[in-house]
């Protein structure tokens, strides 16, 4: 996993649609597609992104996909990231489904191929 930047935006600053803002978040690169970041409140996300072109740390979502909300409350983003990336990784698609997403009190709803 490298260190990267995720830049959001661009959001109305001032309520009036006279001024931009964007929010930089620092991550992890867990994959070519994905940074795992901590924004300011203490959530954990993981979000489909795309590099910018000429910068090789600098990231913006993916506009296809949203990113996902993995924890609320975390304080120590690296260490947490490290250990949700090595015991999601070590996973397959089965072991996932039936050990994290079927006890959880989630709502799932699947979408099955015809």
């Amino acid at each position: 996993m490298k260190k990267v930047a995720l830049i959001h935006g661009p959001y109305d600053d001032t309520g009036d649609m006279t001024g931009t803002a964007y929010v930089m978040e620092i991550g992890y690169l867990v994959d070519d597609r994905h940074v795992m970041y901590i924004d300011s409140s203490g959530d954990l996300w993981v979000q489909p992104v795309r590099r910018v072109d000429g910068r090789k740390t600098l990231y913006i979502p993916s506009d296809s996909v949203p990113g996902a909300k993995l924890a609320t409350g975390v304080e120590r983003g690296d260490i947490v990231i490290s250990e949700i990336y090595a015991r999601l990784s070590e996973m397959n698609g089965w072991r996932f489904l039936v050990n994290v997403l079927l006890p959880s009190d989630s709502v799932i709803e699947l979408e099955l191929a015809e």
